[in-house]
């Protein structure tokens, strides 16, 4: 099995050394935790050993958890005794390292199934690998056996309830706020929280109830030496006959005591049962008092110098408690003025009831536990239910339920009342919040129409200002693109005649938009009135498109500086008698021109933008062209278009295209050209956004 350490849970996470010794700190605390069991009652004691290893595998998880495990298991195992100790909790925590590095992992923590996860495992795996290595290993009868396991049940359920209360505190105080730190969910902590109680009060009652039936019994126990010490005391003397002391001795010994009665002034005089066994018992048993609850109360109980003691076997496995308590045996010595009696009895009969009652309460405790899983299920589920809350649609409470088949996924929706007065609290300040944000959505949704509307309208007038083809003569063979990112955008393309010269115009105005789309009309009003005017005025020389672009230049940079808006400009005159080309360009991209053999032609920058400088200059570049010559001009946002991937499509990519469709097709119209370039870039662009305007012009010259 190979299990892939998942990440740490918190983003404050140790390093990796620091992870070094909070492993080391953790090992040795729950290797001292097992070694300072919390003793239930005779034979069943809990460690605690475990949940420290099961925390540091929740906030660390990968194998620090199992590696923690390693010394407390050592400790588990020099508890009971047994080699198979050892196997059996590392069967445990390996299992449990599993569930939390799997892909459920992280959902087992947030949703507090973990402790369900746990409670199952201990009671279809845990339980019964105890249960068969208690009655075929160490040869418990089948009452022990089940015993230990059923107190193996409770040992993991208790050591998995105070793990994952510890995990809980810990992801709320590190919690900073933040989505990505929430670690537990309100199912979760409900679940902990109500199986926390249920458990430990259980626990609590349990307990209380061993130490009240244990004093009980010590005192009954005392009061039942005491007793027999007095009979024996006021039977007995110096003066005694051998009659009557035989007499004594069978009485006692038929009620399975066995005593030594002596004289304190006269050592000499003493009266004793004749039983071999005893005499090895008093001789070869050890006192072990301490080691039951009953036993610890008795010794307190005895009045100085009377004294109780527990005697044990010693030879028998030392960790088998029920074992030795079959074989036990009390020692009490009490005296009375010059007298003093020993009284030897054996234990058994003492603690069977204590025994069958503790066996009673952990079977009560087992099912308090089962009881308690399903109770802190529910309870988690219906808090939980209340937390996810059933929405309801913008229509009144009382209205929505006779009509949930028609609610709208994309309508506001409200949240629905709780009995829980703090939920409802919550769904009123949300249903309140979520009112304001229905009438400004109405609000906004109103002024969007209304915007909308506006930006229709302004880009059908801007459409109005493009130039038409089909108003000229059908040479040279053009076709005009613009596509704008919005509505309304700030490029556009123009064409026109002035003394049989075609002129054209591709431009780009900053921003994008109304605005831009303003500034678009007049910059292009502008051009075109001026190219009008002054180029009508030289029919025979070359055409003044400095002086067109200066005089646009100059308007828009001192009349309208304030707004900082400026336009890039190329403008083309195509001379079809002399076969030149005159243009200027002005901070726009630079256009492409292949003559009729694929040769290209660079163009040179004439100026800065136009809108920006007052008083800038232009230079007029010239170029001739031969029949059947390619003119491409476009924008930025032909060049600049991005796919999902944020590439952009790219001049070269621009110039292959316009080699490929000269080369493989000697007819090639304008109108092949755009067309051609258009659909290459909406499939470049694919799912992405179109955020700049796209504008082309292609002419075959």
């Amino acid at each position: 099995m190979k299990i892939k350490p998942r990440e740490m849970l918190f983003k404050s996470a140790p390093s990796v050394r620091q992870k070094y010794w909070l492993v080391i700190v953790a090992a040795c605390l729950g290797a001292l935790a097992n070694l300072h069991p919390y003793e239930l009652y005779v034979n069943t004691s809990l460690t605690l050993g475990m949940s420290i290893a099961l925390f540091t595998l929740f906030v660390a998880r990968g194998w620090w958890g199992f590696a923690v495990a390693i010394p407390a298991g050592f400790m588990n195992m020099d508890y009971l005794g047994r080699y198979y100790s050892f196997i059996i909790y590392m069967i445990e925590m390996l299992s449990l390292t599993y569930f939390i590095n799997s892909r459920s992992g992280n959902r087992l923590l947030e949703k507090g199934h973990i402790i369900i996860v746990g409670f199952l495992f201990w009671l279809l795996i845990g339980a019964p690998l105890h249960y068969l290595a208690h009655y075929f290993l160490v040869g418990l009868t089948h009452i022990e056996a089940f015993t230990l396991a059923e107190k193996t049940l409770l040992n993991g359920v208790v050591n998995i309830l105070i793990a994952f209360i510890a995990y809980s505190a810990l992801a709320l105080l590190q919690n900073k706020r933040e989505m990505e730190r929430a670690a537990v969910s309100i199912q979760a902590l409900t679940l902990s929280t109500v199986y926390s109680l249920i458990v430990f009060i259980s626990l609590f009652t349990a307990s209380t109830l061993f130490k009240n039936v244990n004093t009980m019994q010590a005192k009954n126990l005392s009061v039942f030496f005491r007793d027999q010490a007095a009979y024996i005391f006021d039977t007995l003397s110096l003066s005694s006959s051998e009659e009557e002391q035989k007499k004594i001795i069978d009485y006692m010994e038929s009620q399975n005591v066995f005593f030594r009665w002596e004289n304190l002034k006269s050592p000499s005089e003493v009266v004793s049962t004749d039983n071999q066994d005893i005499n090895k018992v008093i001789e070869s048993y050890q006192p072990s008092s301490a080691r039951t609850p009953l036993s610890r109360l008795a010794a307190e109980l005895a009045e100085p110098p009377n004294r109780i003691r527990l005697l044990m076997p010693p030879s028998i496995d030392k960790k088998r408690l029920l074992k030795k308590i079959e074989m036990s045996y009390w020692r009490v010595r009490l005296f009375n003025d010059e007298e003093s009696v020993t009284i030897i009895q054996r234990a058994l009969p003492s603690f069977n009831a204590l025994i069958g009652f503790y066996r009673s309460m952990l079977n009560t405790l087992i099912i308090c536990l089962m009881i308690g899983i399903i109770i802190s299920v529910l309870i988690s589920l219906i808090i939980h239910k209340e937390f996810v809350s059933v929405l309801k649609t913008k229509r009144t409470i009382a209205d929505s339920k006779a009509q949930k088949d028609d609610i709208d996924e994309d309508e506001d929706i409200y949240l629905q009342l709780s009995p829980i007065c703090e939920v409802r609290e919550l769904a009123d300040k949300v249903n309140e919040r979520t009112s304001i944000i229905e009438a400004s959505k109405k609000k906004i949704e109103e002024l969007n129409n209304i915007a909308q509307q506006q930006l229709s309208t302004a880009g059908e007038i801007q459409q109005c200002f493009l130039g038409k083809r089909d108003e000229f003569s059908e040479k040279p063979d053009v076709s005009l693109f613009m596509r704008p990112a919005y509505n309304a955008g700030g490029d556009w393309y123009d064409i026109f005649e002035v003394n049989s010269k075609t002129y054209l115009v591709v431009a780009d105005v900053c921003d994008k938009g109304v605005g831009a789309a303003l500034f678009m009309s007049v910059f292009r009003s502008l051009i075109r009135y001026s190219a009008e005017s002054l180029c009508a005025q030289n029919p025979e020389t070359n055409e003044p498109l400095d002086e067109v672009i200066e005089s646009v230049n100059n308007y828009m940079s001192t009349k309208h500086a304030d707004t900082t808006m400026f336009a890039t400009v190329f403008l083309a005159c195509i001379n079809r008698d002399l076969q030149q080309l005159d243009y200027i360009l002005a901070g726009h991209e630079h256009p492409i021109l292949l003559s009729s053999k694929g040769e290209s032609t660079e163009f040179e920058f004439s100026g800065p933008a136009i809108g920006l400088f007052p008083d800038a200059t232009y230079s007029i570049g010239s170029i001739k062209y031969d029949r059947g010559s390619i003119l491409v001009g476009y924008s930025d946002g032909v060049v600049d278009a991005r796919n999902t991937n944020n590439v952009s499509y790219g001049h070269e990519r621009l110039m292959e295209l316009i080699l490929d469709l000269k080369k493989n097709d000697p007819d090639l119209k304008a109108k092949t050209i755009t067309d051609t370039l258009i659909k290459e870039l909406d499939e470049h662009i694919g799912e992405a956004e179109q955020f700049d305007d796209i504008t082309v012009v292609a002419a075959i010259l």
